[in-house]
């Protein structure tokens, strides 16, 4: 049994047009509409069998529903009914209108209904709680069968295996402890203050590793990160589109750069480091930030294994986070040839040193 915390916004009605005999209350009717947002609750979600899925209990879609499995929330566990995706949805936070959001809608079994953005397509400024309005956009059209786990809590952090730099030699992220020391991409080092570790199911492909092979972005090796694990790029690109040579974008959004890759596996361990603020690590060839923080990422590592603070951290980014659309036009620049990468201070990596 996997329990993972997450978080939505509880409707305080009925599901329109509810009908119990019905497994296709979810669909186009709520296109467009305006989400109550006054009722933030945080929840668990209980994967009762540990195969990474939060099954519905809609009998026409071939799902299976293990006993226990369902929604944790201030009533006691509500099973799921049915799932809905509605893309290109709208919200205002903080005075800035976000479009191009994903939006989950969970159908209960009791007709109530909630509704949680996709963390894949928050910009990493964006926080849940700050949302002042929501607008769901157009639903995709595809019967679910459930919820991956991981599609709840995006992770922001290293594979285990990942080689990074100390003033000792290149340790593996997994093998870091409190208190060791990481090199930082300006050449200085800093003690690790926080710590966590989660192993999760990888196979969907919005949540498998992004897999960087050896000559990627400046890579030395092949190196697997979380989809949302910020790499910096160093380009004149960047400085003429957003006004900084040192940017951070996912690693997501490098797919299909470069020969880097989405890689499913059944199963991956991520560890996140913290140093006491938001910084870059270096990987062999490669900057990626060290554990910055934010709501959605917290909800991961509250099941996780950590030690440090007692508190999960946050940080204010220490470089320029991409959006989704402005990766999208660093890479169109780059690849036509206004090109870059990290230059690291930083001797040539092996596997012994």
């Amino acid at each position: 049994m996997t329990d993972v915390a997450s978080w939505g916004w509880l409707q305080p009605t009925l599901y329109p047009g509810w009908t119990a005999a019905s497994d296709d209350n979810l669909d186009s009717r709520l296109d467009g509409i305006n989400v109550d947002i006054s009722n933030f609750y945080e929840v668990t979600i209980r994967d009762a069998d540990g195969d990474g899925i939060v099954s519905d209990t809609d009998a026409d879609d071939g799902s299976n529903v293990a006993p226990g499995e369902g929604v944790i929330g201030p009533s006691g566990l509500t099973t799921v009914r049915e799932v809905a995706r509605y893309d290109d949805s709208e919200a205002l936070a903080g005075g800035v209108t976000y479009t191009g959001l994903a939006a989950a809608v969970m159908l209960f079994d009791d007709g109530s209904w909630a509704v949680r953005l996709h963390d894949e397509t928050l910009p990493p400024t964006l926080w849940p709680r700050q949302v002042a309005s929501l607008r769901l956009g157009t639903w995709d059209g595809v019967e679910y069968s459930g919820a991956y786990t991981a599609s709840f809590d995006e992770p922001l952090c290293f594979a285990t295996e990942t080689p990074l730099r100390t003033p000792h030699g290149w340790r593996r992220a997994g093998d870091l402890r409190l208190g060791d020391r990481v090199t930082l991409f300006e050449g200085d080092t800093a003690r690790i203050t926080w710590r966590a570790s989660a192993t999760l199911p990888a196979r969907s492909r919005r949540h498998a590793p992004v897999v960087l092979p050896p000559g990627a972005f400046g890579a030395r090796c092949r190196i697997r990160l979380s989809p949302l694990h910020g790499v910096l790029i160093r380009s004149s690109a960047a400085t003429l589109l957003f006004g900084k040579q040192h940017v951070l974008v996912a690693a997501r959004d490098l797919v299909g750069h470069r020969g880097t890759k989405i890689v499913p596996a059944s199963r991956v361990t991520y560890v996140h480091l913290g140093v006491g603020r938001h910084a870059i690590l270096q990987a062999p060839g490669l900057g990626c930030e060290s554990y910055r923080g934010g709501h959605w990422a917290e909800t991961l590592v509250r099941g996780a294994t950590r030690s440090g603070m007692r508190e999960t951290p946050r940080y204010p980014s220490c470089l320029p986070v991409l959006t989704r659309p402005e990766a999208r036009v660093l890479m169109n620049y780059m690849r036509a040839g206004l090109t870059g990468a990290p230059s690291l201070s930083q001797r040539p990596y092996t596997d012994a040193s």
